[in-house]
């Protein structure tokens, strides 16, 4: 498995297919962060809603732009599309989980965006539905 992965980035490097953080202007281009990477809800009573933040950062010099997040129910995104973070600024996001059968859910939200490093972030959720 290992052996595939370093073929793949290898690969990427030799079509260009990984994008550098230093523009052409010598400014970096957006870096995303985000913090915590993975939310767990822990137990929420049926047809109920647990919510909570998570921040993106971005740590590059030019604007982070935040095309749209992604989310499958359950789970829950509370941001309006599109969002501009600025260079060394960040935002808060709101992710919510909103069960409605007494079971383990797990799942994405995907950051989609202009990102040098991760133009697709995936935060891992869970959460489990109580009765």
């Amino acid at each position: 498995m290992r052996i595939f992965a370093l073929a793949l980035v290898l690969l990427s490097l030799c079509f260009g297919g990984i994008q550098t953080a230093q523009a052409e202007d010598g400014f970096l281009r957006p870096i995303i962060r985000v913090e915590p990477a993975s939310v767990d809800f822990g137990y929420v009573p049926l047809f109920a809603v647990a919510s909570q933040y998570v921040m993106i950062y971005n740590d590059g010099d030019m604007p982070l732009l935040i095309d749209n997040v992604k989310t499958k129910l359950p789970f829950l995104d509370g941001i309006s599309s599109p969002v501009m973070i600025p260079g060394h600024s960040q935002r808060r996001l709101l992710v919510g989980f909103a069960p409605q059968t007494p079971t383990h859910s797990t799942g994405v939200a995907t950051i989609i965006s202009n990102a040098a490093n991760y133009p697709l972030f995936n935060i891992q959720l869970e959460g489990w539905g109580e009765e």
